[in-house]
């Protein structure tokens, strides 16, 4: 796995150091701020992708060597295949990155229903992806942008209360202000959905 020289030599330093974790730590942060750069066009100019467009080449031999420094960083191995399989339609790659973290973890369920959702999603089930996805989405070791997709899978599929249920934990969860004023204003926008269909009914 090819990583930037700066990069290799300072997890080579925390590796002597038996460091591993606080290697894999700040090699998960470089992962996020990775995907939530705007990635430069062809001129070289910035531009605005945003999550579910770009390429973002590096997130697949990123991901796999964080978990080849800890093969048991579970949050790493759900974000970085969230956002390949559900976001960057690259499923293939997702699997890989799910097949490298159950050889050494392979009971945990959350790998399991990610595999499921992206056969439902090959097979164009969106309402079973979501119904898949949301228990992860709940989970604590769930990354707030995994949270916030999967939201929005059940609120495109109709899942109006299971989108809710996310927002709110959403919510209750992250540190960070853009997840926080999106969420309350979707959880705004559900509640006033579900009066008004209450009433409907």
């Amino acid at each position: 796995i090819q990583m930037p020289p700066s990069e290799a030599v300072q997890d080579m330093i925390f590796l002597s150091l038996g460091m591993r974790r606080l290697a894999s730590d700040i090699g998960f942060i470089r992962l996020m701020e990775y995907y939530g750069t705007p990635e430069e066009s062809s001129e070289g100019h910035s531009h605005a992708t945003g999550y579910g467009s770009g390429s973002y080449p590096e997130i697949y031999p990123r991901a796999l060597h964080i978990l080849s420094l800890d093969p048991y960083y579970r949050r790493v191995c759900l974000y970085a295949a969230g956002a390949l399989a559900f976001n960057l339609d690259r499923s293939e790659e997702a699997i890989k990155i799910l097949q490298y973290a159950m050889r050494w973890d392979p009971q945990e369920l959350n790998y399991k229903s990610y595999l499921a959702a992206i056969g439902y999603q090959k097979a164009k089930d969106p309402v079973k992806v979501a119904e898949f996805l949301t228990p992860v989405a709940l989970s604590p070791e769930c990354p707030s942008m995994i949270k916030q997709l999967v939201a929005f899978l059940n609120k495109k599929a109709g899942r109006l209360q299971e989108a809710l249920k996310i927002y709110e934990d959403i919510l209750l969860t992250t540190q960070d202000s853009g997840y926080q004023n999106q969420a309350a204003q979707q959880i705004k926008y559900l509640r006033e959905q579900l009066k008004i269909g209450g009433k409907k009914k």
